[in-house]
């Protein structure tokens, strides 16, 4: 499903398409770290852009600007407190613990891009974390239309 065909659920989520991007420090994507980390060729330009693309995300730009836009949608859609492994928390241990706790896991692309396309549709349909932000937006919008002389 695109972005388009979500029956105006993504209102926040395009936003994170259209703005200028913030100056997000590498620590700071903890989204992305969390989805790369483990991920076979980890954050490569062309994982990102796959991962992008998943999230019906435009997979242009450079490295930073891709983990950026990522970082945003995956915030915007709740990934924070997803079930994925490893988790925030996780994401903070020093390197060598990390590593020795997910020294089993290792991910495919196909299943990182499964994951993201899944919370992505979970995100827009009704009652989702896209969804409730739309009808907010809506009913604020009705409600200055209705005060509008």
């Amino acid at each position: 499903m695109h972005v388009d065909d979500a029956r105006g659920c993504t209102h926040r989520y395009q936003k994170v398409q259209e703005q200028t991007l913030p100056d997000l420090q590498e620590d700071e994507l903890v989204g992305v770290i969390r989805l790369s980390r483990r991920l076979i060729g980890g954050a490569s330009i062309s994982n990102l852009k796959e991962m992008c693309e998943a999230m019906e995300l435009e997979p242009k730009g450079n490295k930073k600007h891709l983990s950026i836009r990522l970082e945003l949608a995956l915030r915007a859609v709740g990934f924070e407190t997803d079930a994925f492994e490893p988790t925030p928390e996780d994401v903070t241990l020093p390197l060598d613990d990390f590593n020795d706790k997910f020294e089993e896991v290792i991910y495919k692309i196909e299943q990182i891009t499964e994951t993201l396309a899944k919370l992505f549709a979970d995100a827009i349909a009704p009652g989702g974390a896209l969804a409730v932000d739309a009808a907010d937006d809506d009913a604020s919008g009705a409600a200055a239309a209705s005060a509008a002389p």
